[in-house]
């Protein structure tokens, strides 16, 4: 039964992130116009944010997905057989890889992000965008990271309930502040790191209440 609720929850969450990319899509570029923007300069900030720069700020997950895949399955089993030291073990090495490989990325993105726009894009302005959004790449990688370690301890409610808080957070901030021209796009990306930094920490609350240091499971 347990199972079957967090299968029903996930695919709620996906219709819910399905349907938030489509308001986004939708609302982001209407915002922009209410800002001050052009129609034309409204759809290039759009492909800059979600064309160029959402793709690097995901891109760390291609190395945390492999450690993902591998944590949900060892956790599960270790878990079942009671190997709680080992659990532990498993949780502290993923978080701190995610940890070191996620700072890695933010520190390349802050610091080079006009060279990257430049190089992969051959647009100068992207840079701007890849900047702010690298100071977030910490807390996006770990989130991942997060949601893995989660299922693997059977807390996919509890996964599935922090995402939707984390669309709902996006959505508000999309909505009351990519339309106000003192924030223009900044208003997404603002709605969209608090939300990631917000998921997180409930993340790390529902992993600190099961007790992970020193305490039973």
């Amino acid at each position: 039964m347990v199972r079957l609720i967090g299968f029903g929850y996930d695919v709620l969450l996906g219709l819910l992130t399905t349907s938030s990319q489509f308001f986004n899509a939708v609302l982001i570029p209407q915002k922009l116009v209410e800002a001050g923007y052009t129609k034309v300069q409204a759809i290039r900030v759009f492909g800059r944010a979600f064309g160029m720069t959402m793709p690097l700020i995901y891109f760390p997950h291609i190395i945390t997905s492999a450690l993902v895949i591998n944590v949900i399955p060892s956790l599960s089993e270790n878990l079942e057989l009671k190997e709680f030291k080992r659990v532990k073990y498993d949780i502290c090495l993923s978080l701190k890889i995610t940890f070191v490989v996620s700072i890695i990325f933010s520190v390349i993105y802050i610091l080079y992000s006009k060279q990257l726009g430049i190089f992969l894009f051959n647009d100068i302005y992207v840079g701007s965008f890849i900047k702010i959004m690298g100071l977030g790449t910490v807390f996006v990688t770990l989130q991942h990271m997060l949601s893995g370690i989660l299922y693997g301890m059977g807390k996919q409610i509890s996964v599935a309930f922090h995402r939707l808080i984390g669309i709902a957070i996006q959505i508000i901030c999309v909505y009351y502040l990519v339309g106000n021209p003192f924030y223009g796009i900044n208003g997404f990306f603002i709605g969209f790191i608090f939300s990631m930094i917000v998921i997180c920490i409930l993340d790390f609350y529902v992993l600190w209440s099961r007790r992970l240091y020193g305490k039973k499971y």
